[in-house]
């Protein structure tokens, strides 16, 4: 076993070195079959497995006891790790390999999802250092306990969150080959319910960027029963929610309704009081959407922003309000709540947000009949747009719309057509290149 050891441990600084592929690596372990010691026939030598059994027990529970010795918790360890050169990061996780036991992989992990929204590169750089660390830990510490599954469980998700990172910056071929490689780690894993739930949740919001609803929809559910099924409740709502979002976008705004409806029943708003407003704010949205105007005004109503909510979330709910609004008829009223969004939206540099609520006003006033308005809303826009941090294919697809009020040729549904080509969350992304 030493002798194996040793030569993992090998192989394994050959990678941090770059000198060979995961795959390679990954080879140089043992068959899944060659780690369990079952008799393959009634003829076959017998096993005292229970000897077995405390024999394992007795070596987790000494290097659990390493583990808590450690006078530096697992979100210090890791917070170390990320913030280290690139140079210096195999002598560091090399000089005490245990220090990579699961708890602060799960803390790199952590630290990558906290960056995910506002940072794709560093999401997928401090996974990496995840998979770095998992793999040093099994190599030097872990091997011995005789099992690879912990080590493919952790693969699985830092996989996982960086197929995710390369979904938000729309790389989805990136994305594509991230999940493929994560969801082969979950054949190889322990089967933990939690990681594989974690891994069809992200993958279920990749297949709803691609459009590929019906694939988002298996994703999603397979999430969603797995976090039942261990009693995750609070994860499984969450899924819902993604899922009424796949079915707005899917255009079925009844369906999305239903399924939110199921979310909040299911959410625990004292264990997590900001998902409260979030929550109803989105019904609201997908009600209005749906016809039931009078519904969603009383879900805004009732379930107020606290006065914790950051100017983001004050100016999201401005938005749907307006457009609350316009479903009740309410046009003047929602002109004034849809202008004071947009404006809020530009000041923070949201370039998406802003185009769809300059489009909601524009519908706002052609309802009004005030159509000669919306070529000066879409010129000044527009200037707006070229000065926000906003892809230059966002911005083509937005002249579309300004050409077209410039032509005076706009209707009704020429500018939910023009919405809709908007909304497309791909058109905002900026492209960037992970590494």
């Amino acid at each position: 076993m030493a002798d194996s050891v040793s030569k993992l441990a090998d192989w394994v600084q050959l990678w941090l070195q770059g000198k060979i592929d995961e795959q390679r690596l990954l080879e140089q372990l043992p068959p899944p079959s060659a780690s369990v010691a079952y008799p393959k026939s009634p003829s076959s030598p017998s096993i005292d497995y229970e000897d077995a059994f405390v024999s394992a027990a007795r070596r987790v529970q000494e290097l659990r006891q390493r583990i808590e010795a450690s006078e530096t918790s697992a979100a210090d360890i890791a917070g170390e790790l990320v913030a280290l050169p690139p140079d210096a990061v195999e002598e560091h996780l090399l000089r005490e390999p245990s220090r990579w036991h699961p708890a602060a992989v799960q803390s790199l992990v952590q630290l990558a999802r906290e960056v995910v929204t506002w940072d794709s590169c560093e999401t997928v750089r401090r996974a990496d250092l995840a998979l770095r660390a998992a793999w040093v830990f099994y190599a030097y510490c872990h091997q011995e306990l005789g099992s690879a599954a912990l080590l493919h469980d952790q693969r699985a998700r830092c996989f996982a969150h960086q197929g995710n990172a390369l979904r938000l910056c729309s790389d989805y071929s990136g994305a594509d080959q991230r999940f493929r490689v994560a969801l082969e780690a979950l054949d190889l894993g322990s089967g933990d319910p939690l990681v594989e739930a974690e891994v069809h949740h992200l993958l279920g919001s990749l297949q709803r960027d691609r459009r590929h609803y019906q694939e988002a929809r298996e994703a999603l559910r397979r999430a969603g029963w797995l976090y039942r099924s261990v009693g995750q409740l609070q994860d499984a709502a969450k899924v819902l929610m993604n899922r009424a979002q796949t079915e707005r976008e899917a255009a079925d705004p009844h369906a999305a309704v239903g399924i939110q409806r199921r979310a909040i029943a299911l959410l625990d708003f004292q264990q997590e009081p900001q998902w409260e407003a979030a929550a109803y704010s989105n019904l609201a949205l997908f009600l209005a959407e749906a016809g039931y105007g009078t519904a969603a005004r009383r879900a805004l109503d009732e379930h107020p922003l606290t006065p914790e909510a950051d100017v983001r979330h004050q100016m999201h709910r401005d938005w749907i309000e307006g457009i609350v609004e316009r479903s009740l008829g309410c046009y003047e009223r929602a002109a004034e709540t849809l202008e004071a969004a947009r404006q809020g939206f530009a000041s923070v540099n949201d370039g998406h947000r802003f185009a769809m609520a300059t489009l909601d006003l524009a519908l706002v006033q052609g309802a009004l009949g005030r159509w000669s308005e919306i070529h000066p809303l879409a010129v000044e826009s527009l200037s707006i747009l070229h000065s926000l941090d906003v892809p230059g294919e966002a911005v083509s697809a937005f002249m579309v719309f300004q050409r077209a009020t410039a032509a005076e040729a706009l209707t009704v549904a020429a500018l939910q057509q023009m919405r809709r080509s908007l909304e497309e969350p791909r058109l905002w992304r900026q492209r960037e290149e992970p590494s």
